[in-house]
């Protein structure tokens, strides 16, 4: 009889728990159909209300307009597997001549360094020449104390370093570029900055994973949520709030902008782990015009991904290991949701106070997740018992055949099939239809690591804010293609008459 009434008292738990669950994942599903039909809206509107009286803009049409100078900014610690392919990828590709490569790199860490070197005195510029960049392309900062400390403190030793070599060298840069040691630059990225500073203080470009091998579920699942993030949301978050949440690569500032951010330690909040996001939002707050822009690129009959069209974007590659997944993602939390609330709070207008909601409802909705995958594995347990066992003692049912409940949940399993619809045509359209057929599976793979994050970020942040213990830059270990793999990204044919970097041969 004690068995009876555990299991009653059980069930009865189960029951009220359900409402509870499928409240919340209404209210989570209702606010991404909001951002779907914003989207979709603003698509329907641009293609038969703009394209129709201003021609659409291609990479193409970024040649021609005088250069300005640009500072690409490379945090490394711990990149000497990446970082020599990478600076080799840059200089051999971009379409642009005024630039110059700053690698910023800690005492501690000599193989980063002689990975740099590697390149050879051809692109690696002197400390201190007083001589114009010419095919010296690359200098390496000294962070001057031992690593890993934070990004934020790599970037800002970074930036003074650039102040003191305009000095030195009588250049001024107009634009600041971020970019990892594990970024596929896109050949025209920079041209296409130079084309929008300085009437934009900040430009963010799409983020897109390399491709993984369809049975490397972890890899791939980056791959399904940056194409719905970094084609839906952030063009929709900008229209909303003319705001954009800097990526942290790809990311371009005037010199104006980090002039206006610059503190005593630098433009960068070095107690932050997500520093692009904070940048951008303060950036915001200050009136600053940013913007998020996906140029598509003609490339011949079929461009990357056989859809006949590129679009200028920074790829790389993500973790493709659980627990390297959940380390990164833990960061993320950290500085978007935990961090953020507690700088910005809930400033700015209705819609930005609406995106705020959207980013930090990750904390508590990986959670909802399990505990409805948990309830789920409960009813089928109990409809498995009763076809096994027909004669079995018998319980109220959980779910009722009729009444609000059931209309909830039935509200519910729209929302999940609008969630799986709108997943499988993004993906699909940059990785194919079968990437986007497996991307529905992979849903459930990254609501458990985003769970696992979640309580990874929040428990971190508790430690954090008890003791008084710095949150560390939490190093994610990468890797870059392989020669073959960079051949997409390499110049093609139609781009001959670009500008040639400066005393390079092909």
């Amino acid at each position: 009889m004690v068995v009876v009434d555990f299991i009653a008292y059980y069930l009865y738990g189960l029951a009220w728990l359900i409402p509870f669950l499928a409240s919340l994942i209404a209210v989570s599903g209702l606010d991404d159909v909001v951002i779907d039909t914003v989207f979709l809206g603003r698509a329907v509107y641009r293609k038969f209300f703009v394209y129709t009286r201003h021609r659409a803009m291609f990479g193409e049409n970024l040649a021609g307009a005088s250069e300005s100078w640009i500072a690409i900014m490379v945090p490394a610690w711990q990149e000497a597997a990446v970082i020599e392919k990478m600076l080799r990828h840059v200089v051999s590709t971009a379409q642009y001549t005024h630039y110059h490569i700053f690698v910023g790199t800690y005492p501690n860490d000599p193989d980063t360094r002689r990975a740099v070197l590697a390149l050879g005195n051809e692109w690696i510029r002197a400390p201190g020449s007083p001589q114009r960049p010419d095919g010296q392309r690359i200098s390496i900062v000294d962070v001057g104390h031992p690593g890993p400390t934070s990004k934020a403190d790599c970037l800002n030793a970074i930036y003074r370093e650039i102040q003191a070599f305009e000095q030195t060298t009588g250049i001024d840069f107009a634009i600041y570029v971020l970019h990892d040691a594990e970024d596929v630059v896109h050949p025209r990225s920079l041209r296409l900055y130079n084309h929008l500073i300085p009437r934009k203080d900040m430009v963010q470009l799409p983020v897109v994973p390399l491709e993984r091998p369809m049975w490397n579920l972890v890899g791939c699942h980056y791959m399904d949520e940056f194409a719905e993030s970094h084609i839906k949301d952030l063009t929709v978050r900008e229209a909303l709030t003319g705001a954009v949440a800097g990526a942290g690569v790809g990311c371009a500032f005037s010199a104006g902008a980090l002039k206006l951010a610059n503190g005593e330690d630098g433009p960068f909040d070095v107690s932050s782990l997500t520093e692009d996001y904070d940048l951008s939002q303060r950036l915001h707050l200050s009136g600053c015009k940013t913007v998020f822009v996906r140029m598509p690129v003609v490339f011949g009959e079929r461009g990357w991904g056989g859809l006949g069209r590129d679009f200028i974007a920074t790829r790389e590659y993500f973790p493709d290991r659980t627990r390297a997944a959940i380390r990164q993602k833990a960061r993320w939390l950290m500085g978007i949701a935990f961090q953020s609330w507690g700088r910005q709070g809930w400033r700015g207008s209705l819609a930005q106070k609406y995106m705020f909601f959207r980013d930090r409802k990750a904390v508590w909705t990986a959670q909802i997740n399990m505990a409805a995958y948990f309830v789920a594995a409960n009813v089928a347990l109990i409809l498995l018992i009763k076809a096994l066992f027909p004669e079995s003692y018998r319980f109220p049912p959980l779910i009722p055949e009729s009444g609000p409940v059931h209309g909830l949940l039935l509200v519910n399993l729209g929302l999940v099939v609008n969630r799986i619809i709108h997943r499988f045509a993004y993906v699909s359209w940059i990785y194919g239809p079968l990437h986007g057929l497996l991307s529905v599976p992979r849903l459930v793979i990254g609501n458990f690591i985003n769970f696992a994050a979640a309580i990874r970020a929040t428990r971190l942040f508790l430690i954090h804010k008890l003791t008084g213990r710095p949150l560390a830059w939490d190093k994610t270990a990468h890797s870059f293609p392989a020669e073959d793999a960079l051949k997409r990204f390499a110049r093609r044919p139609e781009t001959v008459n670009a500008p040639r970097p400066v005393g390079l041969d092909d």
